[in-house]
């Protein structure tokens, strides 16, 4: 692991403890969300995507905006999503906050896929036959993995580098390497055990600076192309809510990917936990 790496992995640690410590029912989440990531700058990172605040039924990707009204509430079992950079060296993780108290059987099935999944990386193992063990564990615990929600591969400047690492078992998947990195990421559910994408998004990701017309639109390209060519960003980030229109239109565009927010059926809940590790010669180094 180059120095780089080290440094994020430490404020990774640091910025896993501060959130736990500092989620509080009442606590607004834009307020909880720019706390996380005003913690990850002050130590000398910067976050890796905007921090994502799901609560009960919504797997991911929902960030705070600017105007946010949502408070943490004693009905959530909420997952905080951080991601930590250092010069492009990226560290992904994730926890569960179970602010009702009454879903710790969920929170656990989560966590100890997530721990069985570690202990089995090594060079050689399918992450197929890893992820039959996530599916296994929670199913054990008489909940569902989220079939079409999955770990990945993460390299330099590049957070989902294109090999999936699967919560349910398959079939002819990839042979882990020293050298690979990953993060995994088990979700448990109460519900069906597959995502859909709402309608909804504020957090996208620069894939083209092809020609745009509307100089409003233009200008914005130009300051998502300097702050954030390699990090997906939100509207809070941009700080004006005139904006928005632009975004929509960078999206229609192709200049923008947008990332819904995934949900599950209404009325379900979530866990998730999340680690990011590097596969090494005997097994793994875990860097959260």
């Amino acid at each position: 692991m180059n120095e780089d790496h080290l440094k994020a992995s430490g404020i990774a640690k640091q910025v896993k403890q501060f959130a736990r410590e500092t989620g509080k029912i009442g606590l607004n989440f834009r307020e909880y969300a720019e706390l996380i990531e005003n913690k990850i700058k002050e130590l000398g990172g910067k976050p890796a995507f905007p921090v994502n605040l799901s609560e009960n039924e919504i797997a991911a990707h929902y960030t705070p905006h600017l105007n946010e009204e949502k408070t943490i509430t004693s009905e959530m079992v909420l997952k905080v999503d951080i991601g930590v950079d250092v010069n492009g060296w990226l560290v992904d993780y994730a926890i569960t906050i179970d602010f009702t108290g009454e879903n710790k059987e969920l929170v656990d099935a989560s966590l100890e896929a997530l721990e069985k999944a570690v202990s089995l990386v090594k060079p050689g193992v399918e992450v197929g036959f890893i992820g039959g063990i996530i599916q296994e564990t929670i199913e054990s615990h008489g909940f569902k993995p989220i079939e079409n929600l999955s770990g990945h591969a993460v390299e330099q400047n590049n957070l989902h580098a294109g090999i999936e690492f699967p919560n349910v078992k398959r079939e002819n998947s990839h042979v882990l390497a020293s050298g690979d990195v990953f993060a995994i990421e088990p979700f448990t559910s109460t519900g069906r055990g597959y995502i859909t994408e709402s309608d909804y998004a504020d957090i996208y990701s620069l894939i083209s600076d092809k020609p745009i017309r509307n100089p409003v639109s233009r200008k914005l390209l130009e300051v998502i192309k300097k702050d954030y060519e390699f990090t997906p960003f939100c509207s809070r980030w941009l700080g004006i809510e005139e904006y928005n229109i632009g975004l929509r239109e960078l999206v229609r565009n192709g200049n923008l990917e947008a990332h819904n927010v995934l949900v599950e059926e209404k009325g379900s809940r979530i866990s998730q936990f999340e680690t990011t590790l590097i596969v090494t010669d005997s097994g793994s180094e875990v860097l959260v």
